[in-house]
């Protein structure tokens, strides 16, 4: 499909790659990783058209290509998110805009011209389902967590994150043939993370991912290429085959180095043991000629980087860090918490988890004290607190530099320490003395993240820390944090990450804060992976249940208890939404059937056969009209379940 053969390329005067080659072939989902700055972004860049590669690439005649990336947020409309996202099929639109004209044009002109266009037309539409396009994007954008009071507002009142599930919405429903994306599950929680791995998975195109999610590649991938030193090394499998196979290949290359290596000194001995000697002087020539012509194994190179920064506590606290009683919290659209309680004690490392608009980071800031609510919030004996948040970044002085600025947020840190922790964060050499002005968001939460790391605070509130980190400085966060002594809680959606560093998990159901006394990977193996999707969807009777089982920090008063009238209003959601799956999947089906008619009815020996012709024909009508049927349903559902949500 795209073949690059010795392909360099350099960006503003640095070399990103150095006489590499690859191939990607059809239905591949290839991970694309390497250490921030390597060039992967710009990689993707290359094969889109975006940057001249010359003829070191070789594309496909005809190949389709889409690049779901941040620079997509510079796109500004009023129009709904449905039609933006609709643009994947501006062809298909354009078609049916042309056919309603027709339609229009039927009423008074009774030509064969027309009527055969708009036959022909009409034809051409419903093979490819051009009449379906709405309810195609909304299915899409409802697996990326919109909800369906949610399509008819404006794309220009979503934030950012948002607007990037319509953009990656947009960019999926285009179905080209090579489907880049570029750290796709930054935005997304839990949930839409865990729908998109099914999208992808289904795929019938190649996907090449860039991303620092391990669990997201290790889903998906079939394929790993790695992005070092200039050079591109591809390894079979997901990430963790990825892992395995580098530290073999490693491992085989330094054993058959320094047996060479070992060889060469045994002949090199025998040479200078003997070359004097008259008798061995044919044997020594022999032997010398032999070395000459041997071909010499190297060590591949490769960037084995790593820095481990070390979290101090200089004051232990009490053995109460922070106690919440009869907390309640809401917005003007959706309250977010009612009579909760929840305590956390010293020692406690609590993953944060959830689907967005749950209240996770309005809990962080209660917790922080820097959100109003009402209730009580008691906090505990010395407590020393350091809040990471992408809104903190405001909080940095723009005018200090790098290096000034992250002395001024650590606690009595040497220069170096405070230049190492830089460093592990992407800045080095003369980067510690830009100004913090010039630096983008994501450089800005990095420098955040590093003062943080260097405040000897014991009690840590961290809310996406992972967003910008590549996996190097994602492993040197998760060894800084194994090591800390004092406690934490983290909002994430980096299931590697939760795994690794939390001992406690917390999570928002029923306006209450609910507790699993136990690790991320507990939780998963107790109540499923996908606990949190089914919970968005309505969910079964299990995960429903497993849900209540989870106990609260303190017991819940029975005026927390919801009323009978939110109950049922529930199960009929529950019950609708259950219904939209199945004409969901009920669609999902008959499409996939219906692309096998076509297929078979395109083969040479079935067009020759009027007769198998006619009845594959008569199949496929049928399965047109069952398409309609369950379409038509799947939208009264859609509407029904709208109503109930506009109403409660």
């Amino acid at each position: 499909m795209i073949t690059a053969n010795s392909l360099s390329f350099q960006f503003g005067g640095q070399i990103l790659y150095d006489n590499v080659s690859f191939d990607l072939h059809p239905g591949e989902r290839i991970g694309l990783i390497g250490r921030n700055g390597t060039g992967k972004s710009t990689l993707l860049r290359l094969l889109d058209g975006q940057y001249e590669a010359g003829a070191a690439l070789q594309k496909m005649r005809g190949l389709r290509t889409s690049f779901f990336n941040q620079d997509l947020l510079s796109f500004e409309t009023d129009d709904n998110i449905v039609n933006v996202a609709a643009q994947a099929y501006g062809d298909l639109l354009a078609k049916r805009d042309e056919h309603d004209r027709l339609l229009e044009l039927m009423a008074t002109d009774h030509s064969e011209a027309v009527l055969h266009a708009y036959s022909d037309l009409q034809e051409y539409l419903t093979l490819h389902d051009a009449f379906n396009i709405e309810n195609s994007v909304q299915r899409t954008l409802a697996g990326l967590g919109f909800r369906p009071t949610d399509m008819t507002k404006s794309y220009s009142k979503f934030s950012g994150g948002w607007r990037m599930r319509v953009m990656l919405a947009k960019c999926l429903l285009e179905a080209p043939d090579l489907l880049m994306l570029d750290e796709p599950t930054n935005h997304l929680d839990l949930p839409a993370i865990q729908w998109l791995e099914g999208y992808l998975r289904n795929y019938p195109g190649t996907v090449l991912i860039v991303s620092h999610d391990r669990r997201f590649l290790d889903q998906l991938c079939t394929r790993i290429m790695e992005v070092e030193l200039q050079q591109i090394r591809s390894y079979a499998g997901n990430y963790t085959n990825y892992e395995e196979l580098k530290a073999e290949r490693i491992e085989q290359e330094m054993k058959t180095f320094k047996n060479q290596q070992n060889q060469l000194r045994q002949e090199m001995r025998f040479v200078e043991r003997f070359r004097s000697k008259a008798s061995k002087a044919k044997a020594v020539q022999s032997r010398i000629k032999l070395i000459e012509k041997r071909e010499l194994i190297s060590v591949t190179e490769t960037d084995n980087r790593h820095l481990t920064i070390r979290l101090r506590v200089l004051t232990q606290p009490g053995k109460i860090l922070c106690e919440l009683k009869h907390i309640s919290k809401s917005y003007p659209d959706i309250e977010i918490l009612h009579n909760a309680h929840a305590l956390i004690e010293r020692g406690d490392k609590i993953a944060l988890i959830g689907p967005n608009g749950k209240g996770k980071s309005t809990l962080l800031r209660i917790i922080a004290g820097v959100e109003s609510f009402e209730g009580e919030r008691k906090p505990g004996h010395n407590v020393k607190m350091s809040y990471f948040a992408q809104h903190q970044l405001e909080a940095l002085r723009l005018e200090n530099e790098l290096l000034e600025e992250t002395q001024r947020l650590a606690h009595d840190r040497t220069v170096q320490e405070v230049r190492n922790t830089l460093g592990s964060f992407l800045f080095t050499d003369d980067d510690v003395f830009k100004k913090v002005k010039v630096l983008s968001g994501g450089e800005k939460a990095r420098v955040a993240l590093a003062g943080m790391m260097l405040s000897d605070a014991n009690f840590l509130l961290l809310d996406e820390p992972t967003n910008h980190l590549d996996m190097d400085s994602v492993e040197m966060l998760v060894d800084a944090l194994e090591g800390y002594e004092g406690s934490f809680i983290c909002v994430s959606h980096d299931r590697y990450f939760l795994e690794q560093i939390a001992n406690k998990v917390w999570y928002i159901h029923d306006n209450g804060i609910k507790v699993y006394p136990g690790g991320y990977p507990e939780f998963v193996q107790q109540y499923g992976e996908e606990f949190f999707l089914q919970q968005q969807q309505g969910g079964s009777d299990k995960k429903k249940q497993a849900a209540k089982n989870v106990i609260p920090s303190v017991p819940i008063p029975e005026s927390q208890a919801r009323t009978p009238i939110d109950k049922e209003v529930k199960k009929q959601l529950s019950r609708l939404q259950k219904q939209l799956e199945e004409k969901d999947a009920a669609i999902d089906l008959l499409k996939t059937e219906k692309l096998k008619l076509e297929s078979e009815m395109g083969q040479p020996d079935v067009y020759a056969n009027p007769g198998r012709l006619q009845q594959l024909q008569t199949k496929l009508t049928t399965l047109h009209q069952q398409l309609d049927e369950h379409t038509s349903s799947w939208e009264r559902l859609f509407e029904e379940i709208s109503q109930i949500e506009e109403i409660h």
